[in-house]
C-alpha cells in the first residue's frame, strides 16, 4: 500500500472513531470540549502528512543520489574525466551540504590533471574543493578521504612536507586504510626513501590483499633498488596480471616487466611487455619509451639487416613522437634522440640534444628525486663518451665531467 493510502486509511479510522460516539451523545458533550478533541485528531493527522511528505522527499532525494553517484562511477572509470568533473559539480549543486560530491569532485580534477599533464592547475582546483568540505565538517565529525587527496594534491605541487602532513592525519583517523597508505608510499618512492615506501606498500596489502597498485608499486620499488631477483619481482607482477581488472595497473605491471627483462638484457621480450603496456593504456609515457631504448638496445644486435633496422627507427620515432606529444618536457626522450644522433655520427647534433635533456630535467612530472638525479648522471655519461674534437663538444665534455665522480668517470674511459 503506498504513503497516501495509508494516509487517508488512518484518517478515516480516525474520525470514524471520535464522529460515531460524539454524534450519538452530542447533547451531553459540551461544544468546547468537541472541538478540543477534533483539533487534537486534525494535529495528530497534520503531523502524520508532513512526515509521510518528508519520509517521501528524503526516498527521492536518495533515490537521484544513487543516480548521481553510479553516472559519476560510469564515467570516472572510463576515463572521460570531463564528465565525471560535470556530474559531481551537479551533485554539489543539487546538495551542497553533502560532502559526497566534493570527494567526487577532487578526485576528478586530479585525475584529469594527470592525463592532461597539468596536474598542477587540476591540483589547486582539488584543493580549493577539499577546503570547502573541510569547512563544512562539524567539530565531531571527521573524514580521512579529504585528508588524503589533500596529501595526494599537494603532492602534485610539490609540497612534500604539507603532502606528508595531510597524509598523517588520514592515517592518524584510519591507520589501516590501505589507500592512503598507497599513497604516502607513492610519496616515499618520489622522494627516493624506499624503505618507507616500502614499509607503506606491505602494509597496504596487509590491510587489502587484493590492493594490486600498491604491489605495483612495491615491485617498482625492488626493481629501482635492484633487489627484484631477492623478492621474485617476476611472480609479483605476474600476479597482478592474473588480477586485476584495472586496465591502468595492468599497464603499469607489463610496463614494469619491460623494464625487469630489459635490465636483464631480454631485449624482444622487453619490447613485447611494452608495447601490451602501451595496448592497455596508450598514456603511459614509460610504456613508450620502454619501446625506445628495448628498440635501441636490439639495434646492436639486428643493425646490420637493413630491414629490421628499418623497422625498429620506425617504432623508434613514433614512440618518441608519440612521448613528446603526452609530455613535452620527457627529458628521456631527448637523450635517446641524442643516442640515435650519436649512432648516426651527429655528434654536434648529439650533443645539443643532451643538454636540452638535462635543461628539462627539472621540468619532467613523470621523474622522483632519486631518478632526476640518476639520469643526470647518466646523459653526463653519455656526453663525456661523445667522439668529437669540436671545441663546443669538448666544452660540454668537460662540464659533463665536473658533474661526475672519478669512479663514473673511469668507468667510462675504460
Amino acid at each position: 500500500m503506498n504513503n497516501k493510502l495509508v494516509f487517508l486509511s488512518i484518517v478515516s479510522d480516525n474520525l470514524l472513531m471520535i464522529e460515531t460516539p460524539l454524534n450519538e451523545h452530542r447533547s451531553q458533550v459540551p461544544k468546547k470540549i468537541i472541538a478540543l478533541v477534533l483539533f487534537i485528531v486534525l494535529a495528530s493527522v497534520s503531523t502524520l502528512l508532513v512526515k509521510i511528505f518528508f519520509d517521501d522527499r528524503s526516498m527521492v532525494d536518495e533515490e537521484q543520489r544513487d543516480i548521481f553517484r553510479e553516472d559519476f562511477v560510469e564515467q570516472y572509470q572510463s576515463g572521460d574525466y570531463d564528465s565525471a568533473i560535470l556530474v559531481a559539480e551537479s551533485l554539489i549543486n543539487d546538495y551542497p551540504e553533502e560532502i559526497e560530491g566534493y570527494i567526487y569532485l577532487a578526485n576528478a580534477y586530479v585525475q584529469k590533471g594527470s592525463v592532461d599533464f597539468s596536474e598542477d592547475e587540476y591540483a589547486d582546483k582539488a584543493i580549493e574543493v577539499l577546503e570547502k568540505a573541510l569547512d563544512l565538517l562539524d567539530s565531531n565529525t571527521t573524514n580521512p578521504e579529504i585528508y588524503r587527496l589533500l596529501g595526494y594534491s599537494y603532492e602534485i605541487k610539490e609540497q612534500y612536507d604539507k603532502a606528508l602532513s595531510y597524509y598523517g592525519a588520514s592515517l592518524s583517523i584510519d591507520p589501516t586504510s590501505s589507500l592512503t597508505l598507497t599513497s604516502r608510499g607513492h610519496l616515499h618512492s618520489l622522494l627516493g626513501e624506499y624503505d618507507n615506501a616500502e614499509e607503506d606498500y606491505i602494509q597496504a596489502i596487509s590491510s587489502n590483499p587484493e590492493n594490486y597498485l600498491a604491489l605495483v608499486h612495491l615491485a617498482s620499488i625492488y626493481l629501482r633498488t635492484d633487489v627484484y631477483n631477492d623478492y621474485d619481482v617476476e611472480s609479483m607482477l605476474h600476479k597482478v596480471l592474473a588480477n586485476s581488472y584495472d586496465q591502468r595497473i595492468i599497464a603499469e605491471a607489463y610496463q614494469l616487466l619491460g623494464d625487469l627483462y630489459l635490465k636483464n638484457e631480454y631485449y624482444i621480450e622487453a619490447l613485447e611487455m611494452f608495447t601490451s603496456a602501451s595496448e592497455y593504456d596508450e598514456r603511459l609515457v614509460s610504456a613508450w619509451m620502454g619501446i625506445v631504448f628495448a628498440d635501441i638496445a636490439l639495434l646492436s644486435e639486428y643493425g646490420d639487416d637493413d630491414e629490421i633496422a628499418g623497422e625498429m627507427f620506425d617504432d623508434i620515432f613514433i614512440s618518441l613522437e608519440k612521448t613528446l606529444t603526452l609530455n613535452k618536457n620527457q627529458a628521456s626522450a631527448y637523450m635517446a634522440y641524442g643516442i640515435l644522433a650519436g649512432m648516426s655520427g651527429e655528434t654536434e647534433i648529439e650533443k645539443s640534444l643532451y643538454e636540452t635533456a638535462l635543461e628539462l630535467i627539472d621540468f619532467d612530472i613523470t621523474l622522483g628525486l632519486k631518478e632526476k638525479e640518476s639520469l643526470r648522471t647518466h646523459i653526463d655519461e653519455l656526453i663525456l663518451s661523445i667522439n668529437s674534437d669540436d671545441p663546443l663538444v669538448l666544452e660540454t665534455k668537460k662540464e659533463a665531467r665536473s658533474q661526475l665522480t672519478s669512479e663514473e668517470i673511469s668507468s667510462i674511459e675504460n
